[in-house]
């Protein structure tokens, strides 16, 4: 993908950032992350190296065909699912593939809401679910899946009251689904 290893190097260079030669493996070699393996095998890289760019791989599935930046929200979804550097490389890649100016100001945005924005953790545990009562095993591992999903529709929040809620409702959601 030699036009797009092109395009990475002046979005690099527009936005101020030195060359990274890992990522520009990937804008002229991952379209998708079993790539990597390939790399790695007639490379012969490291193992840092190819789980940057599997995961790169991964984060950009979702990203091919993009003409603009996906929205905050759409970040923030992929950074939880990928990891703040591959959803930052995804979307370097992204940007590279898109057709959009180097210097294109949405891109810019959204490059820089992945470079400050911390990587959202889920705020609970198993723990938490079993201070609440649940006992361990299956469904403390059925109501985490559906505490994850809530905490991911409600956009990530963070404030105490509606975490609450959300712990609340997942508690309820697996004492009705166990009865």
């Amino acid at each position: 993908y030699v036009a797009r290893f092109a395009r990475l190097a002046e979005i690099e260079t527009a936005m101020g950032l030195g060359p990274d030669a890992t990522l520009r493996l990937a804008a002229l070699a991952v379209a998708i992350a079993e790539d990597a393996g390939r790399l790695r095998d007639m490379l012969r890289l490291s193992n840092v190296e190819t789980e940057r760019l599997t995961k790169a791989g991964q984060a950009l599935a979702s990203l091919h065909g993009a003409v603009a930046p996906p929205t905050p929200g759409a970040l923030r979804h992929l950074m939880f699912a990928h990891g703040q550097r591959a959803a930052r490389d995804a979307a370097l890649l992204a940007h590279a593939e898109s057709g959009a100016a180097a210097a294109d100001a949405r891109w810019a945005s959204a490059h820089a809401f992945l470079r400050d924005t911390p990587e959202p953790r889920l705020p609970f545990s198993g723990g938490d679910l079993i201070a609440r009562g649940l006992s361990p095993g299956t469904q403390v591992g059925r109501a985490l899946k559906r505490l994850q999903a809530s905490w991911i529709r409600a956009g990530f929040p963070k404030d105490a009251v509606t975490l609450a809620r959300l712990l609340d409702e997942a508690l309820a959601a697996t004492a009705a689904g166990s009865r």
